[in-house]
């Protein structure tokens, strides 16, 4: 006889993912870049990055990405470049840092953002994006020396969640070298600041409230060095190395928790 052999179908499903784009790096040398370059390549830097003022070319037409990093020229010194308004990502950092193969000089040094010492009220670097890192920087020269209780603040971050500063050196001369200021009621998270190197300055680090309803939460400070604040110290106001207040101080709806320090 014939015997009919019955086999159970089989249903081959293809599940097609969706593809992350790739994250980019690129790569800045004030010194010897050029904004028509490609970016992408440390032999075809960009002399700027986008959101610094005189960024031109591609340059100004690329929009940074949650996973991309830039890292700057090691040795090399940015002035003309301010405000930047640094841009971040949308749930993963974009990372500003160095690679310390790359430099200019016969050993590596950070990359240095000097104001040369003229005062900037709105501040020399800010931000109202959120996910970002910066990390092995040199900030120098935001204020007049000698000081004035004018001068304001350096670094300015509006509004921003998520932000690590990380092996930078801050000489300021200024009132407040990092600024962290909430205009809009909600909450914020993940603030760290790690072994970074502040001096010339009569505050380290400022996070201030206007609004109710406005909290803060998941404060990092670790291995930082706080030093030689004197020759800012004027008009009255005296070194801090971390600085939380909400206005007014009596409405209980603005404070900050889950500090580490």
């Amino acid at each position: 006889g014939v015997q009919c052999l019955m086999r159970p179908a089989v249903l081959v499903l293809m599940i097609v993912l969706p593809v992350a784009m790739d994250a980019a790096t690129f790569y800045v040398d004030f010194a010897g870049g050029a904004d028509t370059n490609s970016g992408v390549a440390k032999a075809s830097p960009w002399k700027h990055i986008p959101g610094m003022a005189g960024c031109t070319g591609g340059c100004a037409s690329t929009v940074l990405a949650g996973g991309d990093t830039v890292i700057f020229k090691g040795g090399t010194t940015w002035t003309g470049s301010f405000p930047w308004d640094v841009q971040g990502g949308q749930s993963s950092a974009v990372t500003y840092t160095t690679d310390h193969s790359w430099f200019s000089g016969s050993a590596y040094s950070q990359p240095v953002f000097n104001r040369k010492k003229a005062d900037m009220a709105g501040g020399m670097i800010t931000s109202s994006a959120s996910y970002m890192v910066i990390n092995d920087f040199s900030v120098i020269n935001c204020g007049n020396q000698p000081a004035s209780v004018s001068e304001q603040q350096c670094l300015v971050f509006t509004n921003t969640n998520n932000v690590t500063i990380s092996n930078s050196t801050f000489q300021t001369f200024d009132w407040i070298s990092v600024y962290f200021r909430f205009t809009s009621p909600g909450s914020y998270n993940n603030f760290t600041f790690t072994g970074n190197d502040f001096s010339h300055t009569s505050n380290a680090i400022w996070i201030a409230s206007a609004q109710s309803n406005t909290t803060v939460h998941s404060v990092t400070i670790s291995g930082n060095t706080f030093h030689d604040y004197h020759d800012n110290m004027v008009g009255g106001t005296h070194g801090k190395g971390l600085h939380y207040y909400g206005v007014p101080s009596s409405d209980s709806t603005q404070y900050l928790d889950g500090m580490v320090y």
